[in-house]
């Protein structure tokens, strides 16, 4: 995990590329970029936009904490800017524990959520993901380990809670 996290940490870093991931990355946290995009899609198509709310918000947050909080302060797993001295740091360093990377499962929930609702976008949705959860790597912020369970717990979490969005619908 940290000889691939130096060949991917260590790939050539430029001004424009420095940007472009910490800005993608920056959007992405905590679902931002998700929910800006389900308030665009609802003043655009209201009855598509409110669907979309209704069958992907709560599930995206659920994801979101679940990897956050229990599993992140259950593995406790440093970052690698503190265990790899030639880890090169683009941006703010986090403060939290590394293990699962939060902004993957973010990435990637979001992008199996919003699939179901344009399925034509697919592609377009994983590859958006799949650069989000690459920045974390670039950014020198998460080994590929960390990305590749995020975005694999994301992806679980959305499949599951959306399955129970039963709950939250009950009218008392």
């Amino acid at each position: 995990d940290a000889n691939l996290f130096l060949l991917i940490n260590h790939l050539p870093h430029n001004r424009f590329l420095n940007g472009f991931f910490y800005i993608l990355t920056l959007i992405f946290t905590g679902g931002t970029a998700w929910y800006a995009l389900m308030g665009v899609v609802s003043m655009r198509h209201q009855r598509l936009g409110w669907r979309i709310v209704r069958g992907a918000a709560l599930p995206l947050a659920l994801a979101i904490w679940l990897v956050e909080y229990p599993i992140k302060h259950y593995f406790r797993r440093r970052r690698p800017f503190i265990t790899i001295v030639q880890a090169i740091v683009i941006g703010k360093k986090p403060g939290s524990w590394s293990f699962p990377s939060g902004h993957s499962a973010t990435a990637f929930a979001g992008a199996w959520l919003f699939s179901r609702y344009f399925p034509r976008r697919r592609g377009l949705l994983y590859t958006v993901a799949s650069l989000v959860a690459f920045s974390r790597v670039y950014l020198g912020d998460h080994y590929p380990g960390d990305v590749v369970s995020g975005s694999t717990l994301g992806v679980i979490f959305a499949m599951l809670l959306r399955r129970l969005r039963w709950l939250w619908s009950i009218k008392f």
